[in-house]
């Protein structure tokens, strides 16, 4: 109970009665501000959702204090969160990579509500040195920042960013470094370890889930969740659609937004009801 009531979100309310509680769920060491960056612009343009961005333990606003440090545990917190803010209504979920693999348990854990699932460069395999990782990671462009900057923070850039210009350094100097900068080290090096990290339950996808509908949003220059993962684990359901952009890599959304926009719109098409189109 108190895990649940220290968890910070940014909610945009909606009070219709028909809506859905689309919730976003960040990756390690970042927090809300860059999911909300990604999704509220697309989101905010329908009627149907409430828009929910919780802060993961160790992340952002949410210390991680009295929080579980394994991913059964969070999925277990997180599950008990999203039911209590959605009281009945149908539950979106959108994840990017960690996210993503908390996902895929809160699909099964709220399979009830689940109305649709987005997968953003997930996290299928949860230990770097078991992942099938792409061949090719040379730079989509390079970058030099105007401003001074220190080698550590330029060495970060670049290992976050396959596509480097001056959009994608401002969105790592807004929203991606000061998140770095605050979240709990100490929590996150435990939780990332053996026996901490893996999910223990099996992921929803292998549940009664299956028949709800996923999108499967992936980098050809994935670096961290490698993307060749998430296509075996997406062919596990029969109603998963999969976009692969050629030149993005983990932080597609940022990389190719306009191959995100696009995919998003279509699959959030498909989910609504009929007469609740844009505004």
């Amino acid at each position: 109970m108190l895990s649940f009531r220290k968890i910070y979100a940014e909610i945009h309310e909606n009070t219709s009665p028909d809506s859905v509680c689309a919730v976003g769920i960040h990756g390690v060491m970042l927090d809300h501000h860059l999911m909300s960056s990604w999704l509220h612009p697309i989101l905010s343009s329908y009627r149907l959702f409430e828009e929910i961005y919780p802060d993961l333990p160790g992340m952002g606003k949410t210390a991680a204090d009295e929080f579980p440090d394994t991913s059964d545990g969070i999925a277990d917190v997180l599950a008990y969160f999203n039911r209590r803010h959605a009281q009945g209504r149908p539950v979106l979920l959108i994840g990017h990579s960690f996210g993503g693999y908390l996902a895929s348990r809160l699909s099964g854990l709220l399979a009830d509500q689940l109305v649709g699932q987005i997968y953003i460069c997930p996290v299928t395999v949860p230990y770097r040195e078991d992942r099938k990782m792409p061949e090719d990671l040379t730079p989509e462009s390079s970058y030099i920042p105007p401003e001074p900057v220190s080698a550590g923070e330029l060495a970060l850039y670049e290992n976050a960013f396959i596509v480097r210009n001056a959009a994608t350094w401002q969105i790592f100097r807004r929203l991606v470094l000061p998140a770095v900068q605050i979240c709990d080290r100490d929590y996150l090096k435990k939780l990332q370890s053996k026996g901490h990290y893996e999910l223990h339950q099996q992921p929803g996808v292998s549940e009664k889930c299956v028949e709800s509908p996923s999108l499967y949003l992936l980098g050809k220059k994935d670096n961290t969740a490698g993307w060749e993962n998430a296509i075996a684990f997406a062919s596990q359901s029969a109603a998963s659609a999969i976009c692969i952009a050629e030149h993005a890599g983990h932080l597609l959304p940022s990389e190719s937004p306009d191959i995100f926009t696009a995919a998003v719109q279509d699959f959030l098409n498909l989910i609504r009801a009929p007469h609740q189109a844009p505004s």
